[in-house]
């Protein structure tokens, strides 16, 4: 599964209408609809701000023409959107009417150049698996713990000192056996490694 790699702000000018893409990476319909609200916030005096996205959950896609001619810009965008095979993708194309009207065929071009000019911006995302874990020892292993949860590419996102050491960390899950293996295989009397939860992130292809 794929998605946009960065959130993003694409513009270009058309017939003096200003056009401004923004990538977003949602989850869910609750997501995509407060960040089309906040662009709209951003841009109070656009003349349109116009939307699609598509959610692997219950395969919804959506998309607004917010009031321009019906067919002429949602549509388009979410095609856009279809086309490059991705998910839990939202864009929103912001225009400001630049006062030359543009036709239909004119409005379908625009909207899909500021689609895929976004997503080219953005890039593309792999959609993983990752697993939040702790891990607990004594303080005369801690340098050697982090070292070996580094190296095997885990993210380590908080540090707790008590009696003994404590980290939470996050790592890709088809890594995460592997290093709970190696590290047992030779500190398993000493270490306790209890597994957190299961998020999904992005890994941006390079």
């Amino acid at each position: 599964m794929i998605t946009v790699g960065k959130n993003i702000i694409t513009e270009f000018t058309e017939k003096k209408s200003v056009f401004i893409g923004q990538t977003f990476y949602v989850s869910s319909e609750e997501e995509a609809e407060e960040a089309i609200m906040s662009v709209k916030k951003e841009h109070p005096d656009a003349t349109h701000v116009c939307h699609a996205y598509i959610l692997r959950t219950g395969s919804l896609q959506r998309f607004s023409d917010d009031g321009e001619p019906s067919g002429t810009a949602g549509m388009p965008i979410l095609h856009v959107i279809s086309a490059k095979k991705l998910c839990d993708t939202l864009i929103t194309v912001t225009r400001y009417f630049g006062g030359i009207l543009l036709g239909a065929g004119g409005l379908v071009r625009a909207y899909s150049r500021s689609a895929s000019e976004a997503i080219e911006a953005a890039g593309i995302a792999d959609i993983a698996p990752f697993t939040e874990f702790s891990m607990e020892y004594g303080y005369d292993l801690h340098s050697q713990m982090e070292r070996a949860v580094l190296l095997s590419g885990a993210e380590i996102t908080d540090r707790q000192f008590t009696e003994n050491v404590k980290i939470f960390a996050v790592i890709r899950s088809d890594e995460y056996e592997k290093l709970c293996g190696e590290l047992k295989s030779v500190w398993h009397k000493n270490i306790n490694i209890e597994t957190l939860n299961t998020v999904e992130r992005r890994l941006i292809r390079d």
